[in-house]
């Protein structure tokens, strides 16, 4: 993964386990099958620029106030999407996450 990604993760980790939270990573870097097989269209996890984080189990509410923490202290890594940078998406894939993603020109 990437060092800038890796930073951001353990960050999020620190933090979740300081709160009572139980992280749980998902997903980091893929190969071109496994995207295949999960339908993926970016090249972030592919690239080491991404990961995903599961939110099952959280508390009522702790979502939104994580992503506000971590986009107001990290967004600027955020990868470019639409225009803008977007480092959190709420996303539906086999399961409900949040798939954390810093920009291309980080690219290695």
């Amino acid at each position: 993964m990437h060092p800038i990604a890796l930073m951001i993760m353990f960050d999020m980790i620190q933090y979740l386990v300081s709160s009572g939270v139980n992280p749980v990573i998902t997903s980091t870097v893929s190969t071109i099958q496994e995207d295949k097989e999960l339908g993926r269209v970016s090249l972030t996890h592919r690239t080491g620029r991404a990961f995903d984080l599961s939110i099952k189990e959280w508390p009522d509410n702790f979502t939104n106030y994580f992503v506000r923490r971590f986009k107001n202290k990290y967004g600027h890594y955020g990868a470019i999407v639409n225009g803008s940078p977007s480092l959190i998406v709420d996303h539906i894939g086999t399961a409900r996450h949040l798939h954390i993603q810093i920009n291309a020109k980080y690219k290695r």
